[in-house]
């Protein structure tokens, strides 16, 4: 593809007007050739080469600018479409929507602070968070709080710790909201995230292989369900590469008899992803899809899941005596997903906190949940031997040396947490023994406590 510029061709302008329509001619070549260069964001990075001097913001809004105004009015009409359609989808979807939402969030902040693993968070507004540019809520109003109660009136030995600690070294004012700063590489890598937290049964598997994910899991049987709770250990868990990811987590399905590409899930739990928050640290997270994973959203990331706590927040790290030391003192968090039986939303709770909740409004297809998922995933590139699961360790080295849910209970339409018994709920695996294993005896009174996790070291075929 040639790059070579006209600079004769305008020569009836001014100096001004010349370098204006010497731009313009080069969005033209680059707008011409998308399809060579395969989307938008690479024509766009094109132009930045030509004119490496310019910011990325001046550079997409002088466009716009010059290719509406014309200056020396011999740009074809159907061109300057054309070239509209390529800067919209830039500014939307690339670079510059990048650039826009970070200065945007930045706008909104009143406080800021940094966490004690060297993560900045913001205080913003409750009512200006960024989950409310959600276009399906732009008539939702806030929920402060649940309509029922949250409560934790079970307790556990005094071999296990609960984790008090929000991890961070300060909080917001009343009125604000806690949220993890978004940087830009956390919105360039939104697009690769799904692949990381896809569900078992996926139809994207077969459409992505770039990798593999392996998981341990607990399936329920298909029912009717409002809500989830457990206690989940937490573990360090360092030897996660780069590029893989481990996690511990539960999927609370909507219709899994819809549509392809209409299903939506909600997850929590704790992971470890280096490539997203570049450490290999401990941390909670929250995600959310409403189209079987070929698009997603973890975090505070993009809009969707709307935050109440000042405290709290999805993506904050777990250090210290927040982890589980092996053969040693147990650290876990407890934490509940709820539908409201009045407003609908589905809200989170950690240790009797509310964090948050996701919208009924964000989620079409998740009036109730048909069934859910929860125990151990991994993801690995194709070329790398899988990280370890849960902490590393077999289930059957018991408690103290094993990743686990404790107390398990899944809730019914009827808001009641309940134990499951027997053919509730089914172990299954896709990996070999050797790597990952499960252990979910089913109970028959008591308590169910699910163990699960392996070493890893499986090279993907």
């Amino acid at each position: 593809m040639g790059t070579d510029i006209d600079n004769g061709k305008h020569s009836n302008c001014s100096i001004e007007a010349q370098n204006d329509c010497q731009f313009q001619q080069a969005a033209i070549l680059a707008v011409e050739n998308v399809n060579s260069f395969g989307s938008s964001i690479l024509a766009i990075s094109f132009l930045l080469d030509l004119f490496g001097n310019l910011k990325i913001l001046e550079v997409a809004m002088g466009m716009l600018v010059w290719a509406n105004s014309n200056p020396c009015g011999n740009f074809r009409p159907q061109k300057l479409i054309l070239l509209n359609i390529c800067l919209i989808k830039a500014l939307t979807l690339d670079i510059v929507y990048i650039t826009l939402e970070t200065v945007a969030i930045s706008i909104l902040v009143i406080e800021m602070g940094k966490s004690f693993t060297g993560d900045l968070f913001d205080c913003i507004d409750m009512y200006k968070q960024p989950a409310f540019d959600h276009p399906a809520l732009k008539n939702h109003k806030l929920q402060i709080r649940p309509s029922f109660e949250t409560k934790n009136n079970v307790t556990m030995d005094e071999n296990f710790k609960s984790l008090l600690d929000p991890g961070f070294n300060d909080t917001c004012p009343p009125g604000t909201v806690i949220i993890r700063r978004t940087r830009k590489e956390d919105l360039m890598m939104a697009k690769e995230l799904p692949k990381y937290f896809r569900s078992y049964g996926s139809r994207y598997h077969v459409l992505d292989s770039s990798g593999q994910n392996y998981y341990a899991i607990v399936q329920s049987q298909k029912s009717r369900f409002h809500g989830f709770q457990a206690k989940l250990t937490t573990w360090a868990l360092p030897n996660v590469g780069p590029n893989q990811g481990s996690a511990n987590q539960v999927w609370m399905y909507g219709d899994i008899d819809g549509p392809d590409g209409s299903l939506n899930v909600i997850q929590t739990g704790w992971h470890v992803l280096p490539r997203l928050y570049n450490d290999t640290f401990t941390r909670f997270f929250t995600y959310f899809t409403i189209d079987d994973y070929k698009t997603g959203c973890m975090n505070l990331n993009c809009k969707g899941f709307i935050q109440v706590s000042a405290t709290h927040g999805p993506g904050f790290s777990f250090t210290g005596t927040d982890l589980s030391t092996y053969g040693g003192t147990q650290a876990y968090f407890d934490f509940q997903i709820l539908k409201d039986p009045k407003l609908g939303n589905w809200w989170l709770s950690m240790g009797g906190i509310n964090l948050g909740y996701w919208p009924k409004e964000v989620l079409p297809n998740l009036e109730t949940s048909t069934a859910l998922d929860f125990g151990g995933a991994v993801y690995t590139p194709n070329n790398e031997a899988s990280p370890p699961m849960g902490n590393g360790h077999f289930p059957q080295e018991g408690i103290g040396k094993a990743c686990y849910f404790m107390q398990t209970q899944f809730i019914g339409e009827d808001q009641r947490p309940f134990t499951p018994g027997p053919h509730w709920g089914y172990p299954d695996k896709n990996a070999d023994g050797r790597y990952y294993r499960i252990s979910a005896a089913p109970v028959y009174r008591g308590f169910w406590n699910v163990a699960y996790g392996g070493p890893g070291g499986l090279l993907p075929q």
